[in-house]
């Protein structure tokens, strides 16, 4: 698939008509616009070994997928019209483990990563997978995957043993990725036990669980946490550093014009330190959310410079998603061409 060809014009005798062709030739012009999807999973043996939770209730095929770092997602991502995929393993479990352990899972991880993405440069590029419950490695880690295997960031699954990024313990990562100049990408992990007991649990079947996670839980979980980075002075103490939020902000943007006149009460000065934060130090994916009516918020709240496209691969492979993106009306041509590659280009220095 080309992404340099320009759609032609056709003159036409009536207005009606011209207006049709116009229609087409901006549908035809979106279709070849350079595509990177900036959430796209793998996942590795020794993380296969550890699934845990609403997994097991995945299709094996999503298994099979995750795998697969060669001609068979690359099929897929043709397939769509994907033109790179920023791949991230599947890891929520390395937060949960033993340092020693997690520091051998994350670093097989991402030399995995670096073989594919060496075999496929123009196709792939890498977020790091970090072992969080070791901060100091986890920086050691982050540095040896960007100045080393070419990484573009890293990808951070949620608390660790129950402390938030914001915790006095990472400042080692947070350090690092500012001095990198690459970003974080916060993801959704499963939600405390306590949460699960007070919130969702005697529900029928498996409801509770999923509610916990994809349904409801793992965002507002994730909103929290990105909440705390700014309330605590992260943003303060690192002005540079680059978070990014998946999932069209966490539900953030329904709630930040609030939150800012809320913490106003409190403390005017936190209040507006909200609301530039959100807008130089966050950005913002579409993965899993492929409708107008959360983007238009996300559109409301957000500098269109800081809004990329994901998919969520292979959790959300849908063509629903870049046929959205290809043909939703809330953006025009110039902002759809940043949220499909430029912004994305531009954050992690890409290279058409």
């Amino acid at each position: 698939m080309s992404t340099n060809d320009k759609a032609g014009t056709t003159s036409t005798s009536t207005n009606e008509d011209s207006s049709e062709t116009a229609s087409a030739t901006e549908a035809a012009s979106s279709a070849r616009i350079r595509t990177v999807a900036v959430e796209e999973h793998f996942r590795t043996p020794e993380l296969a070994a550890v699934l845990d939770g609403p997994e097991r209730l995945m299709p094996p095929i999503l298994g099979a997928k995750l795998a697969d770092l060669g001609d068979a997602r690359i099929a897929d991502m043709d397939e769509v019209g994907i033109d790179v995929q920023v791949l991230s393993s599947a890891a929520t479990q390395v937060h949960s483990m033993e340092p020693q352990t997690a520091i051998s899972v994350s670093a097989g991880a991402n030399d995995a990563l670096a073989k594919a993405v060496a075999e496929h440069p123009t196709r792939f590029a890498g977020l790091a997978t970090l072992a969080t419950p070791d901060p100091e490695a986890a920086a050691r880690e982050l540095e040896r995957s960007v100045t080393e295997l070419g990484f573009v960031g890293a990808m951070i699954y949620g608390p660790t043993h129950g402390n938030y990024l914001d915790h006095d313990s990472f400042t080692p990562i947070l350090e690092a990725a500012e001095a990198l100049g690459v970003p974080l990408y916060l993801h959704p992990t499963y939600v405390p036990a306590a949460v699960v007991d007070a919130y969702y649990s005697d529900l029928p079947g498996e409801f509770g669980m999923m509610l916990s996670t994809g349904g409801m839980g793992w965002h507002y979980e994730t909103a929290v946490h990105a909440m705390r980075l700014i309330l605590s002075g992260v943003f303060q103490r690192y002005p540079k550093l680059q978070i990014i939020l998946g999932h069209d902000g966490e539900g953030i943007p329904f709630y930040i014009g609030r939150t800012i006149k809320v913490m106003h009460r409190a403390s005017p000065e936190m209040s507006a330190h909200v609301g530039h934060a959100w807008k130089n130090n966050f950005y913002v994916s579409t993965s899993g959310f492929f409708t107008d009516a959360p983007f238009q918020t996300v559109l409301g709240t957000t500098p269109i410079d800081r809004i990329l496209f994901a998919m969520d691969y292979p959790y959300a492979r849908d063509p629903e998603a870049i046929e959205w993106a290809r043909s939703t009306t809330t953006l025009d041509d110039a902002s759809r061409r940043k949220v499909l590659h430029e912004n994305s280009d531009r954050l992690f220095k890409l290279t058409p």
